[in-house]
């Protein structure tokens, strides 16, 4: 199977949460390396107990942050492939009534692991741009010297596309070998409903078949709070180089996944969004018909991004800075926990009612000959 340009666009998606996992992983990784190269050397008793602090910090951050961009990655890696086996599902008819078997069909995904392996690689470079730049000049109290480390690379480059090859390969075959089921449209049984049980039976059903989008847009809703309200902090805790970048790796993947959310929801729902507007349902019922079902999970997910970055700064400078001068004391920002909830409501609310704006572009007629 020829994988084209649409199947890239699912790609894209994976290549930034790898090119953000990589670029944190190889950043404070890189950090420890040069970290562990001057043990030994310290004499000072203020320098080895922030020494030993930077060392824990850089530890915390790589299993805590590098490990969820890691996860995501590959849930979002088996998210596309799913996609990608239903947008050529009679492609893939055609050819297994040729002859081709599951094994030879899902060798040519892959490419999927290419893509991991191309973020990472960028993610890498922006990281070794990155260190002696900026992030050195940031945590200068330590007589360091940048180095390069080749078998992180080999770590972080290499093997991220050789495994996530391969278990591009392993979901391709898995997914092909349990097709989904087509899914019957059936009239609901009983006495007829109101139009707005009708509604929310709609969306409960939306969200059902559309089970691991709730999950991107949880963690889309998760990164943009998460990252937007520790960017606020982050300024004066650390510098304000760092809060830009926990803004930037926060935006970039929360954008990411919500346009890859919501464009497989509204490509999935066109149907029913045409046939609700045929039938004479208002804007905002037909709105609420697909995407007021994931609206629990936006906020859930908001509010434990929340948690999440006021847990993980009260770590540090709870635990990992304690004694350490020169720390400021931390506590919770209501000031940015608002403007980042503000932002949010204006940003998320835009978005929604573009992608609404797209659904009803598509008249039934079209929708139906595509089907």
């Amino acid at each position: 199977m020829v994988i084209g340009h649409k199947d890239m666009k699912r790609m894209l998606g994976v290549l930034i949460v790898a090119a953000c996992a990589s670029f944190v992983c190889y950043l404070f990784l890189s950090y420890r390396l040069d970290l562990l190269a001057i043990d030994g050397t310290l004499t000072d008793p203020e320098q080895i107990a922030y020494y030993q602090a930077q060392l824990l910090m850089s530890e915390i951050i790589c299993l805590v942050t590098g490990g969820l961009l890691a996860a995501s990655a590959m849930i979002l890696l088996l998210f596309c492939i799913k996609s990608t086996v239903d947008a050529h599902k009679k492609e893939l008819k055609i050819l297994k009534a040729l002859g081709y078997s599951d094994g030879e069909l899902s060798l040519g995904f892959w490419l999927f692991g290419l893509g991991v392996g191309l973020g990472c690689a960028l993610g890498g470079a922006a990281a070794l741009v990155y260190l002696p730049n900026v992030f050195y000049r940031t945590f200068d109290a330590l007589p360091l010297q940048p180095r390069f480390h080749a078998g992180l690379l080999c770590l972080l480059v290499l093997l991220p596309t050789l495994v996530y090859a391969a278990l591009s390969v392993l979901m391709a075959y898995s997914t092909l070998k349990r097709p989904r089921a087509e899914r019957a449209r059936r009239a609901p049984k009983g006495r007829r409903r109101e139009k707005r049980s009708f509604l929310r039976e709609l969306e409960r059903a939306t969200v059902s078949n559309k089970k691991v989008l709730a999950f991107f847009i949880a963690f889309s809703c998760f990164c943009f709070s998460a990252m937007t309200q520790m960017s606020f902090s982050m300024e004066e805790l650390a510098s304000k180089d760092m809060a830009i970048m926990m803004l930037v790796i926060g935006l970039a993947l929360a954008f990411m996944s919500l346009f890859l959310s919501l464009s497989e929801l509204v490509k999935g729902n066109a149907e029913s969004l045409a046939l609700l507007k045929a039938f004479g349902y208002t804007g905002r019922e037909r709105c609420f018909s697909v995407f007021g079902g994931y609206l629990p999970f936006s906020a859930l997910g908001f509010a434990v991004g929340t948690l999440y970055q006021w847990g993980l700064l009260k770590i540090m400078i709870t635990f990992v800075f304690r004694g350490m001068e020169e720390v400021p004391a931390y506590a919770f920002d209501l000031k940015g926990l608002f403007v980042s909830l503000a932002a949010f409501v204006a940003v998320y609310g835009v978005v929604l009612w573009w992608y609404l704006l797209k659904a009803q572009r598509a008249s039934l007629k079209v929708v139906m000959a595509e089907i």
